[in-house]
């Protein structure tokens, strides 16, 4: 089993949010693809759920319900487990001088990462997807795997031939910008000395008879 944050949970639910990679919508289809291949159901702990259902708006019970009917999610609680390691999370960045472990975000926003990663631990989660740093420094705090959304894969290209062809137009187009910005700067001489393209070519002087 693995873990998603609301981030993940949105882009796997909706057609399109903003994302930190490009293709970031492709990239989770095709990992919920895998997933499902392997069999593995994915959680989502109550406070992502949270995040998720907020900016889901009025469409949030329809996703809700989606999410409780869907074998491949399990909705889990914040529970007594997950409140004693989010307890010791907290004595112990506090004995080392700040409560929110170094963390510029708000209390709450620290609160609900400790609470996600903790839910993560306590239910076997194997690893958790989140696109966000605070809730990966808290995760690994507490031993869990974490991928970020630029460690995801995108889907293998179905024109292959076609994508290599791009990337040589590009390549080119490149090449081409970039000789044409050298040619109305600097120009190179047989020696391969650089000179200025617009100076005068200099004449010997006369020698005084």
């Amino acid at each position: 089993m693995i873990a998603f944050d609301a981030h993940f949970v949105m882009l796997a639910l909706r057609p399109a949010i903003p994302a930190s990679v490009d293709r970031a919508k492709d990239r989770v289809t095709n990992l919920l693809a895998e997933l499902q291949k392997a069999g593995e159901r994915i959680l989502i702990p109550t406070p992502a759920l949270t995040e998720f259902l907020v900016h889901a708006g009025a469409a949030a019970p329809l996703y809700l319900d989606e999410l409780q009917r869907s074998a491949k999610f399990k909705i889990a609680p914040f529970g007594i487990r997950a409140a004693v390691e989010v307890a010791a999370a907290i004595e112990g960045a506090i004995k080392k001088g700040s409560k929110r472990d170094g963390s510029k975000d708000t209390w709450a926003k620290v609160n609900f990462d400790r609470q996600i990663a903790a839910i993560a631990k306590v239910e076997g989660a194997r690893a958790l997807y989140t696109d966000d740093g605070n809730l990966k420094k808290f995760a690994e705090k507490l031993g869990i795997e974490v991928l970020m959304l630029g460690d995801v894969p995108l889907p293998p290209s179905k024109t292959p031939l076609f994508d290599a062809l791009d990337q040589t137009n590009e390549e080119a187009q490149e090449a081409s910008t970039t000789i044409t910005q050298n040619s109305t700067g600097l120009q190179t001489d047989s020696s391969r000395r650089t000179g200025d393209k617009a100076r005068a070519p200099e004449t010997p002087e006369e020698e005084e008879t």
